[in-house]
């Protein structure tokens, strides 16, 4: 993590400010310090004009530059320079410049995992976020990708749609890491955005899509970004139409070819967005976690976990 030092030399006497630099420059470079700006000519934007020489010192770390201020050979060049040879805030700025950078964060990668929600019950004409829950097929396909994300590097966060399958299905993802709260966000939810489609177009209401896109692109902007907080993976537990929409945007193609995509109930997609912004789609709809007796999502039916009739 870098650390600045910002300074205004306001020089009274030249020739002790020579003998100044030539003490202060192997100090500065002994303790892994190095010049960035150094004098030229500046212009105030805002507030008062600046009456010296503006210098720029870079560490590789606050403690680095704190080490250098305090250090023994830098207290003797300080002594030479005094007050006849810079005036001003010289040590305040020093100290807000270190304090400011040791809260700061390296700009890390932001790894998602995309799970669908488990099979619910279809059949249900309640509202969906109160009705269409979880069935026992569902949760028991939710218990298992849990397991599954155990495996990736530990997760820092789990968000949700607030629909019902979804709630549940995190909710159960959740009692394998009791450390994380689930979080529940609305940009999640399932919609249907635009498709090549023109049948499944010709079933939404006026503005259905526009409404669609207008939500997913927030959660893009929102969710799809790197972290300052560290390296993190976060789970999403959201829906179908969602995952690949979103996926399209990962990859920046049109994403009216969302439905070229196939996903599983509980299928888990791996998307890392790297520092500089780009992203790489690691995994989409994985499965593998789940039988094959017990894998749902291309239709409607219900394998069951219940006793075949005799």
């Amino acid at each position: 993590m870098s650390a600045y030092v910002i300074l205004e030399a306001r020089v009274t006497d030249p020739a002790a400010y020579e003998e100044y630099k030539k003490r202060s420059g192997p100090i500065l470079a002994s303790h892994g310090g190095r010049f960035l700006v150094r004098g030229g000519t500046s212009e105030a934007l805002e507030g008062d004009p600046v009456e010296g020489r503006i210098v720029v010192l870079e560490f590789e770390s606050a403690e680095a530059a704190r080490a250098w201020y305090d250090s023994e050979d830098y207290r003797e060049a300080k002594g030479i320079r005094g007050g006849r040879v810079m005036r001003g805030a010289f040590l305040a700025v020093i100290l807000v410049a270190i304090v400011s950078n040791a809260g700061a964060s390296e700009i890390a990668p932001r790894t998602l995992y995309l799970v669908r929600h488990g099979f619910y019950d279809h059949e249900d004409p309640g509202d969906p976020d109160v009705g269409k829950a979880l069935v026992p097929l569902g949760v028991a396909q939710a218990r298992l990708v849990a397991a599954r994300l155990q495996a990736f590097p530990a997760m820092t966060a789990i968000r949700t749609s607030t629909m019902t399958r979804a709630r549940q299905t995190a909710l159960v993802i959740g009692e394998s890491f009791p450390r994380l709260a689930v979080e529940e966000t609305r940009l999640l939810r399932e919609c249907t955005p635009p498709s090549r489609r023109q049948e499944v177009m010709a079933g939404l209401e006026p503005g259905e899509p526009e409404a669609c896109v207008k939500q997913l692109e927030e959660a893009f902007a929102t969710l799809f970004v790197p972290s300052n907080e560290g390296e993190r993976h976060e789970v999403l537990v959201c829906h179908g139409n969602v995952i690949r929409y979103l996926a399209t945007r990962a990859l920046g193609v049109d994403s009216e070819a969302w439905l070229g995509f196939g996903i599983g109930n509980c299928s888990v997609t791996v998307i890392r967005v790297n520092p500089d912004g780009s992203m790489k789609v690691l995994s989409f709809g994985d499965v593998g976690h789940i039988p094959p007796n017990l894998q749902t999502g291309w239709d409607a039916v219900d394998r069951g976990l219940a006793v075949p009739r005799e």
